[in-house]
């Protein structure tokens, strides 16, 4: 385990968090919001999740005798168990309030990690063009499809330059979507996917690469520092142009986590036994927010906060009360259902075909 990515990783989801803490807050109780809060940069720890993925992809498969089947496996078994189960508690709900209008296609395209390009589902709670039922699930969708491009990528590993087929298969792709307007193709024909790459070319240099300058602690010192300016200042600048979301976004968090990597090459890692503990449940923390958060919404309308302080403490407790929920899930059913699948898995005919499984 890489001690600051984990860090990262916990960052990463209290910023998504907090940046729904703030939508909620602002659109339901905008007498108590103030203007100060007024931003969206705590959405770009979606973006910085996008350049950890990419760096991980890589970092864990470079050496070692992963091969595609065994690398999808424990990606499914990573992700797949605990959005279906959330995915299919907000489905029932759905189904349950309108049988009628229940839309089957949006339960299937969602438990698929696709994109809801068309219809929609009358009365449900997160409704879009586009977003899964679980509608922080739209992030799976790109992390799915990434990693279905990279297990490709996988079966060159015979040559150095394998990792090059996955910006390959992604430029190849936008160029297609220019003029193929296949619906699925459009949808992921968006420049945050080149947020992975970023990740990648991360984990592609090796320590000691670079002009020593720039591997110096000083140097990744400044990255980390950088990016974060970058992020606040990409969100004054660009504001609501998601299209430059690569600009605002992406760029600052590829200076961070390439900082990052860096400060712990030199001996410099955040210990902090807590953030550790919620990166390791970060994803836990980034599926089952929306939900806390609903019900907290939910109370609020009924007891509305009148002052600025009262709203701000009542939102803090939200935010102690998910990460709570978070840790449960992790220690209770993300862990114990990853070692019961792997055990699974190991133990059926086909894990001659998927192994090793025990790479992370």
């Amino acid at each position: 385990m890489i001690v600051n990515i984990q860090i990262l990783r916990a960052v990463a989801a209290l910023m998504v968090v907090c940046d729904h803490i703030l939508f909620d807050w602002h659109h339901s109780h905008g007498n108590t919001f103030p203007y100060l809060f007024n931003t969206t940069v705590g959405s770009a720890g979606v973006d910085l999740f996008f350049v950890i993925s990419g760096f991980i992809m890589l970092e864990t498969t470079r050496r070692g005798d992963t091969n595609p089947a065994s690398f999808l496996a424990k990606r499914l078994i990573r992700i797949a168990p605990l959005y279906w189960l959330l995915v299919m508690i907000l489905a029932a709900r759905s189904y349950e309030h309108d049988p009628s209008h229940f839309d089957w296609e949006w339960l299937v395209q969602s438990l698929l990690f696709l994109p809801h390009i068309e219809g929609g589902m009358a009365g449900a709670r997160f409704p879009s063009s586009y977003f899964p039922i679980l509608f922080v699930g739209w992030t799976l969708t790109f992390e799915m499809f990434f990693y279905a491009i990279f297990a490709i990528a996988l079966v060159f590993r015979g040559s150095r330059y394998w990792p090059l087929v996955v910006p390959a298969f992604f430029l190849a792709m936008i160029s297609l979507a220019g003029w193929a307007h296949y619906r699925y193709l459009s949808y992921y024909d968006h420049p945050i996917i080149f947020e992975f790459l970023f990740g990648m070319a991360i984990a592609s240099i090796p320590p000691g690469f670079l002009y020593r300058p720039l591997e110096s602690v000083g140097m990744a010192t400044f990255m980390v520092i950088g990016g974060i300016a970058g992020l606040i200042l990409g969100d004054l600048v660009f504001g609501e142009i998601r299209s430059a979301r690569v600009l605002m976004y992406g760029i600052p968090a590829a200076a961070i986590v390439y900082g990052a990597t860096r400060l712990e090459h030199s001996g410099y890692a955040v210990r902090n036994r807590l953030l550790l503990t919620i990166g390791a449940a970060s994803y836990s923390l980034y599926l089952i927010h929306p939900i806390v958060l609903e019900k907290v919404e939910r109370l609020l309308d009924i007891f509305p906060p009148q002052r600025f302080l009262a709203a701000l403490a009542i939102y803090l407790c939200a935010m102690i009360v998910t990460v709570i929920f978070a840790l449960l899930s992790y220690t209770y059913f993300e862990r114990p259902t990853q070692r019961f699948l792997k055990r699974v898995l190991s133990a059926s005919p086909v894990h001659g075909i998927i192994r090793p499984l025990r790479e992370s």
